[in-house]
C-alpha cells in the first residue's frame, strides 16, 4: 500500500494578515516608521471625518432631533439656534406664563425635500391635535480644511411678549395654572418689551368678562414666530348687537348731515348729472330736493384701542334721489262793473331720479364701566359718486 504525501495549502492573505505574523508586521511597520504610519493614520480619519461632516446631517435627522427636543421639553434646547432660531429672548418665564403653558408632543412628521436639494419643509403632527410647519436650509461652508454640510431650521422659533392693556382695572383677576393674577401683579413680573422664548405649545388661561373682554377660557397657540400675548380685547370679536347699533348710528348721522345745506362729507351733485328732461313749455322757477338712502353696511374692520374702546369702520352703498320741481306762476281775474278781480295761479310739473354712491366711514365704541353700558358715536365718514 503507496501512502500519498499529505499537501498543504496556502493560507490567503488575510489569514496571513490575521495570524500572528501579520500582526507582528504592522506593529513592526509603526515601530519602524511611527510618523509615517500616524500620518497615514491621521489622513483616514480626516476621510471619514469629512464623510461624516459633508454627508451625516440631513433634514430628516434635523427632523429627529427637532422632535426630540420638543419632546424632553428641555429648555435650554431653545439655546440652539440651528434648531429654535429667535432673537433676543429669555428662557426664563415669569411664574404666571410658567404655570399655564405647555409644550407640545410631537408624535410624527414628514419631511419635503426640494428638487435642488438646498430647502426642505418640516411637518410635525402633536398628540394634542396641532399641526405646524417649519423651514428648513442646508447650509455648507469650509471649516478649515474640511467642508461641512449642515442642516439648520430656518423658522423663527416662538417667542411671546406681554402687554397689559392700561385701561384694565386694577382689581381684575386673571387666572393661569389656578392661581390669581391683577393686571398690576402681571405687570410687576415683565419688562417693558421683553421677549419670551418657549417651545412650541399652547398657553391657557381665564379671563373675566369686562368691557370689550369676552370671559372664560383662553387659548393661546404658540409654534413660530414673535407673538404678543395681549391681556385686553385683543383679537376679539365684537358683539353682534354692539355692530348693529354702531351701524344704526352711522347711517343715522349721514342722513342727518345729508338734510343741511352744507354737508361737506357727502359729494355734491349738479343737475345735469341726473337723466332728468325739462317739460315742454315756460316755466319761471326750478327747484331741486335731495333725499338720501343708505342701505345695508359692509364691516371693513374692528379695531380694539383697549377694554374700554373700539373702532368699527363701515362701507355702505347708498344712493341720492333728486327731485326737480318745476313752477310756473300767473295772473288770473274778471271785470264785473268797475271792479277787477284777480288771483294768482301756480302750475307744477316735477320729475326725479337716483344717483348710486358709497359711503365709507366708522364709528367708535366706548364701555362705561359704571353704568356697564356701550354707547356707539359716529367718528367720520366720507362719500364717494360711483
Amino acid at each position: 500500500m503507496v501512502k500519498k504525501k499529505a499537501t498543504s495549502r496556502p493560507n490567503s492573505p488575510f489569514q496571513n494578515f490575521a495570524s500572528n505574523n501579520g500582526v507582528k508586521r504592522v506593529v513592526a511597520a509603526y515601530t519602524k516608521s511611527p510618523i509615517r504610519a500616524w500620518g497615514i493614520t491621521a489622513a483616514i480619519v480626516v476621510v471619514i471625518v469629512q464623510l461624516f461632516l459633508a454627508f451625516g446631517s440631513t433634514a430628516a435627522g434635523l427632523a429627529e432631533t427637532y422632535k426630540n427636543s420638543v419632546n424632553s421639553v428641555n429648555v435650554n434646547a431653545l439655546n440652539d439656534p440651528n434648531l429654535f432660531p429667535h432673537d433676543s429672548a429669555t428662557t426664563e418665564l415669569p411664574a404666571f406664563l410658567a404655570n399655564s403653558y405647555t409644550p407640545f408632543t410631537i408624535s410624527r412628521y414628514e419631511v419635503d425635500v426640494a428638487q435642488a436639494g438646498d430647502t426642505a419643509t418640516i411637518a410635525f403632527q402633536t398628540e394634542e391635535g396641532t399641526t405646524f410647519e417649519i423651514a428648513a436650509s442646508k447650509n455648507e461652508y469650509w471649516f478649515g480644511p474640511l467642508w461641512v454640510s449642515q442642516w439648520q431650521v430656518d423658522t423663527s422659533s416662538p417667542t411671546i411678549r406681554v402687554s397689559v392693556d392700561p385701561a384694565l382695572p386694577e382689581n381684575l383677576d386673571f387666572t393661569f395654572g389656578d392661581m390669581p393674577f391683577t393686571p398690576n401683579d402681571i405687570a410687576s413680573m415683565t419688562t417693558v418689551d421683553s421677549n419670551y422664548a418657549v417651545l412650541p405649545g399652547v398657553l391657557t388661561y381665564s379671563e373675566p368678562q369686562f368691557g370689550f373682554l369676552s370671559g372664560g377660557t383662553q387659548v393661546n397657540v404658540y409654534t413660530s414666530g414673535a407673538q404678543r400675548l395681549t391681556l385686553g380685547p385683543d383679537g376679539e370679536t365684537m358683539n353682534g348687537d354692539l355692530v348693529i347699533s354702531a351701524e344704526k348710528k352711522f347711517k343715522k348721522s349721514v342722513i342727518k348731515c345729508s338734510k343741511k345745506k352744507r354737508c361737506n362729507s357727502l359729494p355734491k351733485y349738479k343737475n345735469n348729472e341726473f337723466k332728468v328732461k325739462k317739460p315742454a313749455g315756460s316755466w319761471d322757477n326750478l327747484s331741486t330736493f335731495d333725499k338720501y338712502k343708505v342701505n345695508d353696511c359692509v364691516v371693513k374692520s374692528t379695531t380694539f384701542e383697549s377694554s374700554v374702546a373700539a373702532k368699527i369702520e363701515f362701507e355702505c352703498a347708498a344712493k341720492v334721489t333728486r327731485t326737480f320741481l318745476w313752477s310756473d306762476t300767473f295772473e288770473q281775474g274778471f271785470v264785473w262793473g268797475w271792479w277787477y278781480y284777480y288771483w294768482y295761479v301756480t302750475t307744477y310739473d316735477s320729475r326725479k331720479d337716483s344717483l348710486q354712491l358709497t359711503v365709507s366711514g366708522g364709528a367708535s365704541i366706548t364701555f362705561d364701566p359704571v353704568r356697564e353700558t356701550f354707547t356707539p358715536e359716529l367718528v367720520s365718514f366720507d362719500g364717494v359718486k360711483q
